[in-house]
């Protein structure tokens, strides 16, 4: 299963630059793969305890988990900058 691009910027961006699937992501958090996918896809969100997770495995702050749009609006400021 390959990374393609998806909404939530902060996420993807972590595994595309660590050379992280979604079924390997899946497996560190103890999740399914359909699970991730919709996390990345803004479709489903986090339990307290898996954002801790996510944010312990990544170093993404929490706000940036839980708030992906408006990385997303500052990533598309920044490149029109």
């Amino acid at each position: 299963m390959t990374l393609k691009h998806y909404p939530h910027i902060p996420l993807t961006d972590w595994m595309r630059n660590n050379n992280v699937s979604v079924v390997r992501f899946a497996e560190k958090i103890n999740v399914t793969p359909a699970h991730v996918n919709q996390i990345l896809n803004l479709k489903r969100g986090m339990s307290k305890e898996l954002l801790k997770k996510i944010h312990t495995i990544t170093g993404i702050p929490i706000e940036s988990l839980l708030y992906p749009e408006e990385n997303l609006t500052e990533n598309n400021k920044n490149k029109a900058a």
